[in-house]
C-alpha cells in the first residue's frame, strides 16, 4: 500500500505499508478473518505536520 499526495515539489509519499491478511473460506465465498497493517517510513516525507 503506498498513498501519494501533491508537494509544491510534485509527488511525495504521504504513507507506506504491507497488509497482513487472514482469510477464510465460508459457505458464502471468501471472508476477512483479520487484517494487520503495519506502516513504513523510510526517510524525510515532507510532511510539516504540528502534533495536534
Amino acid at each position: 500500500m503506498i498513498s501519494w499526495f501533491d508537494s509544491p515539489t510534485g509527488p511525495a509519499n504521504a504513507d507506506t505499508g504491507t497488509y497482513d491478511d487472514m482469510v477464510v473460506r465460508t459457505n458464502e465465498g471468501w471472508k476477512f478473518k483479520s487484517r494487520r497493517l503495519s506502516h513504513v517510513i523510510a526517510g524525510e516525507s515532507g510532511l510539516n505536520v504540528k502534533p495536534g
